[in-house]
């Protein structure tokens, strides 16, 4: 389990979509030389997350791999709806779906957040953890730029504003004050 979470077990390989947003000939290339080494394990997977993103290249050169796959090599091509994957890839493949996580459930997984994270995550884990790092932040984001309005507030409304040893400091230091500025 360690090795898997790690993605260093020499029975399984993740494909996932690049910086581009799709999975590209190249990455689908890579099964080539994992199918073919010897392991110890019973069986070897694939996971081909995204698959609604392999690109027409890709997906037309795992057909005959999907069609006849090679003995002990289990494929699992995942995708937001069955119908995004191109009608040839779901016409090699057996379709499972799965449930949206409830509320609670999620809840246990990453306590304490909002309940607005947990109701707009519509029950996906990965959504929820999206959404939670945009929280967290937006947050730290929105603290900066408080500090920094209550700064220019305190500025609008002091006679002595420049005079106080704190602004001084603050106006002094040149990241600071730029930071102040753009905000």
């Amino acid at each position: 389990c360690v090795r898997i979470s790690k993605r260093r077990s020499e029975s399984l390989l993740i494909i996932e979509p690049e910086k581009s947003m799709q999975i590209k000939l190249e990455s689908v290339k890579a099964m080539i030389p994992f199918i073919s080494f010897s392991f110890e394990s019973a069986f070897k997977i694939i996971i081909i997350d995204q698959a609604h993103r392999l690109n027409s290249q890709a997906a037309n050169s795992i057909l005959k791999t999907l069609e006849e796959p090679p003995k002990k090599v289990i494929f699992i091509l995942t995708a937001p709806d069955v119908r995004t994957l191109l009608p040839t890839l779901r016409s090699r493949c057996q379709v499972m779906t799965f449930q949206a996580l409830p509320f609670s459930l999620l809840q246990q997984i990453r306590p304490g957040l909002p309940e607005w994270i947990y109701k707009s995550s519509r029950g996906q884990v990965a959504t929820m953890l999206q959404l939670c790092e945009k929280w967290q932040t937006t947050e730290s984001e929105n603290s900066i730029r408080i500090e920094h309005i209550n700064h220019l507030i305190q500025f609008w409304n002091s006679n002595d504003f420049l005079n106080e040893l704190e602004n001084l400091t603050l106006l002094k230091d040149r990241n600071s004050f730029s930071q102040l500025v753009r905000q």
